[in-house]
């Protein structure tokens, strides 16, 4: 499944990690830029209308239940964490 990441708002997004959560699973993209890997001080720099595009592999029931017929577009909400 592939997940977009993009900045809407007029401001700078600094990305250094993403993990998904899910039923308290934890999922890292797969293939992604190194800048994401860790938690690390380097980053990806979103700006306005920027954005990334990230895979990953959740297994089936997951993904299912995230693209069913009613939801065309799925929000997901982004949190600081300092641990995952």
């Amino acid at each position: 499944m592939e997940i977009k990441i993009e900045e809407v708002l007029n401001e700078i997004t600094y990305l250094d990690r993403v993990r998904v959560l899910i039923n308290g699973e934890v999922y890292k993209p797969v293939d992604c830029p190194a800048e994401l890997e860790e938690i690390d001080g380097t980053y990806v720099e979103l700006k306005r209308d920027d954005s990334i595009i990230l895979k990953f592999n959740f297994n089936e029931k997951i993904e299912q239940d995230i693209i069913s017929p009613s939801n065309k577009k799925v929000v997901i909400k982004v949190l600081k964490l300092n641990e995952q």
